[in-house]
C-alpha cells in the first residue's frame, strides 16, 4: 500500500508505471497528495499543511522524497497514533533497537578487552635480544660490531647486500636460539628486514663503486651504517609485532 500510494503521486499515474522515477518532487506532491488520502495511512489523511508535510518527509533535505523516506514517515505516524499497524511496526522497531543495543554492548566488551595493554610478545623480545647489544654506541658495542661485521662482510669489500644481511640474521638467530626456534623467528620478522636495510643504506654518502657500471654504495650497507641497521631492525621488529597484535586480534 505504501508503494502504491507513492507511485500514484510519483509520475501522476495510477500505481507503478513507466513514468515513475522513484522520487516525489514538491510539485508532484502538491498535485497528488489528495489522491492518496484514502489509502489507510494516518499521515495521508486530511493533510492540512502539504508544504510542511513535504519538508518533514524530505528528511535529508534533498528537495525530493525517496521511497525510504516516504515509508519511514508513514511508519512513524502509525506508531505515534498507536494504530494496529503502528503496533505491529513498533514491535519490529523495538526489536531492531534492542539488537542494536546488544550489538553495541558486545562491541564495547570486545573493545574494552582488546584495549588491555599486553606489551611486546616473547617472540619480539627474543628476536631483539639476539642483536640489540650491537646497538650500543659504546666501546663494548663497537667491539661487538667489529666481530659481527667480519662474519657479515664475508668477501671483505666493506659493503653488504640485502641477501648477506638476511643470511647473517638467520645465522645469528639459529646460533643463539637453536635451529627450529631461530628459523621461526627469522620467518616471523623477515618482512621488516628490507625496510630496515633500505632505511640504513641511505645514511652514508653515496659513492661510486670501483669496477661497477651502475651500482653505488647506496645499494649496500657500509660498515658505518651497520649500527643503524641493527637499530632499525629492532625498531621495525617491534612495529611489526604491534601491528600483528592488532591484525587478527592475536598476540604477535
Amino acid at each position: 500500500k505504501m508503494l502504491d500510494a507513492f507511485a500514484i503521486i510519483d509520475g501522476g499515474g495510477a500505481g507503478v508505471d513507466a513514468n515513475d522515477d522513484r522520487r516525489i518532487e514538491l510539485h508532484e506532491w502538491l498535485s497528488g497528495y489528495k489522491k492518496v488520502e484514502k489509502h489507510g495511512f494516518v499521515a495521508l489523511e486530511g493533510v492540512s499543511d502539504p508544504n510542511g508535510a513535504f519538508k518533514a518527509m524530505d528528511s535529508d533535505g534533498g528537495g525530493m522524497i525517496l521511497l525510504g523516506e516516504w515509508c519511514q514517515y508513514l511508519e512513524s505516524a502509525e506508531v505515534k497514533a498507536k494504530t494496529p499497524l503502528g503496533g505491529t511496526l513498533a514491535t519490529a522497531i523495538e526489536a531492531k533497537k534492542a539488537k542494536m543495543v546488544n550489538a553495541e554492548k558486545a562491541m564495547s566488551a570486545v573493545s574494552d578487552q582488546s584495549a588491555e595493554p599486553v606489551g611486546p610478545t616473547d617472540d619480539v623480545k627474543e628476536f631483539v635480544a639476539c642483536i640489540n647489544s650491537l646497538e650500543d654506541d659504546t666501546p663494548d658495542g663497537r667491539e661487538a660490531r667489529e666481530r659481527e661485521w667480519i662474519s657479515l662482510d664475508a668477501n671483505g669489500n666493506g659493503l653488504v647486500s640485502l641477501a648477506e644481511v638476511d643470511r647473517w640474521i638467520k645465522h645469528t638467530l639459529i646460533s643463539k636460539c637453536r635451529k627450529d626456534r631461530g628459523e621461526e623467528l627469522w620467518h616471523l620478522f623477515r618482512p621488516c628486514f628490507i625496510k630496515s636495510f633500505n632505511r640504513a643504506r641511505d645514511v652514508a654518502p653515496d659513492e661510486s663503486i670501483s669496477g661497477a657500471i651502475t651500482a653505488t654504495t647506496d645499494d649496500y650497507i657500509s660498515k658505518r651504517e651497520f649500527r643503524l641497521l641493527v637499530v632499525y631492525l629492532c625498531a621495525y621488529a617491534k612495529m611489526l609485532d604491534a601491528f600483528a597484535a592488532i591484525d587478527g586480534g592475536g598476540a604477535g
